[in-house]
């Protein structure tokens, strides 16, 4: 249950993380459009910064979403150990269960030959 609840946490930030990305992209329009405002004025070195803005912005992004996919994909290969350690658990149970089932019924087996003879013992006897 924690693993599925660790899974549902990530992908809640993988939403985040798209609602940022949005807001990023976003943000980046709005840098572009006044990239594009500044061209017309002779302020190459703001211009420069915000491509430089831009480019930070784009990198921060790819990285979180890197990010979020690798954790996405450790929290599935974890959750397919899990289900194989509770599976083999599971079989270990039956395994053993079965092996008590077996030996109670070569008691009851031994029981009943043993109550067979004395039946036989008694009949004879009268």
């Amino acid at each position: 249950r924690g693993l599925n609840e660790e899974l549902r946490l990530v992908k809640a930030q993988l939403e985040m993380t798209s609602k940022e990305k949005r807001d990023q992209e976003k943000k980046l329009t709005d840098l572009e459009h006044e990239m594009n405002q500044l061209r017309k004025t002779p302020y190459q070195a703001q211009i420069e910064r915000l491509k430089v803005r831009i480019k930070d912005i784009e990198n921060l992004q790819y990285a979180r979403e890197r990010e979020m996919q690798s954790e996405i994909e450790e929290l599935e290969l974890q959750a397919k150990e899990d289900v194989k350690l509770m599976q083999n658990a599971h079989k270990k149970q039956l395994n053993q269960r079965d092996n008590e089932i077996r030996r109670f019924r070569r008691e009851l087996d031994e029981i009943l030959k043993a109550l067979y003879r004395m039946q036989r013992c008694n009949s004879k006897i009268s």
